[in-house]
């Protein structure tokens, strides 16, 4: 892969870095599958399944890049990188287990109870407990960090469907509390530790008769930062460039809306997506007295965004031929001038 990138920094002077990279890398994986199934009768099965992956001898990285800096118009530096990299893949092991049985109006599976009657329920829990600890030393450039971030999370769901007539109803809901505890130097932050206790519905209703069909759904989605994204540890990624998280990040969350219809081979569908804090990166100056000119590439949430479109597909069949023809239109709309951009 090869890259431009020109960056201007408005600080007390008008700092511009123009870089161009080449990188390069070759890896070789190996993943794997065995496993089984059984049923013993027509009421129960029961599997496992064992995947694992790994790497093919070592990946190799590869890096060169030159960086020119350039204050108020006057070149005041030019960096030249080469860098080799070498990566060792562990062993990746995952197996996965199921059960299902029916007994009278009972349908048990590994993760749900289902009853089954006029209409059909699910319900059941589920629970995450995460820990990671980053300890990062350098020689001077920034501060030394020692980050440590707890995550738990507790959730309970359920949800319920009915057939009435031409016409399929669903709902569900499912609610979740999350905490997550951070620690500077093993002193903990109450103010970047918060709790969340957030409700995530979802409902549709569906019609279908002959060759028409039509159907209106909304669902809520819920994205959580991910570690690095909360780390307040100042990277150093070249002599102007550094990056770090943001450790009051909040949960990204989606409010969908969606139609969708269709009649034998003409489908349509419409989508309107609002979305609270959602996530992005910015460039601000990092200290332009002690280091002028440096640029940290951090993160912050905006908080609101949206998101709109619709799409037409047409898939005729001629024969053995059947083409698809696919047309779709788009638009993003995101304010961010909480953030000063």
């Amino acid at each position: 892969s090869t890259s431009h990138t020109q960056l201007q920094l408005n600080t007390s002077s008008e700092w511009k870095s123009i870089s161009d990279n080449v990188n390069r890398a070759h890896d070789a994986n190996f993943n794997g599958e065995v496993g089984f199934n059984y049923e013993p009768d027509d009421h129960q099965s029961f599997g496992i399944r064992y995947v694992p992956k790994t790497g093919l001898g070592d990946q190799e990285l590869y890096s060169q890049g030159e960086t020119v800096m350039l204050r108020d118009g006057e070149e005041v530096d030019r960096l030249t990188s080469d860098s080799h990299g070498r990566k060792h893949t562990n062993w990746n092991h995952t197996v996965n287990g199921y059960y299902n049985g029916t007994f009278g109006k009972w349908n048990i599976d590994f993760n749900a109870d289902y009853l089954y009657g006029h209409g059909k329920l699910s319900f059941g829990t589920e629970e995450t407990f995460t820990e990671r600890h980053d300890i990062f030393k350098q020689s001077g450039f920034s501060n030394d960090a020692d980050n440590r971030i707890k995550q738990s999370i507790a959730s309970a769901f359920a949800d319920y469907s009915i057939e009435l007539g031409q016409f399929d109803l669903m709902a569900g809901l499912r609610y979740e509390y999350q905490k997550t505890d951070y620690y500077e130097s093993d002193i903990y932050k109450e103010e970047k530790s918060p709790a969340y206790h957030d409700l995530i519905p979802v409902a549709g209703i569906f019609y279908k008769k002959d060759d028409w069909s039509i159907g209106l759904s909304y669902r809520m989605k819920k994205h959580n930062p991910s570690y690095s994204m909360l780390s307040s540890t100042i990277s150093y990624q070249s002599k102007y460039q550094y990056h770090n998280g943001n450790p009051e990040l909040e949960p990204q969350k989606h409010n969908l809306f969606s139609l969708e219809g269709g009649w034998k081979w003409i489908n349509a569908s419409l989508y309107f997506n609002h979305v609270r804090n959602m996530y992005t990166t910015y460039a601000k100056p990092y200290d332009d007295t002690m280091h002028p000119g440096v640029v940290l590439w951090t993160m912050a949430s905006i908080p609101n965004s949206y998101a709109y479109g619709g799409a037409v597909v047409f898939s005729p069949k001629f024969g053995w031929w059947q083409p698809q023809f696919t047309a779709s239109l788009f638009w993003f709309q995101s304010n961010a001038r909480s953030l000063n951009i």
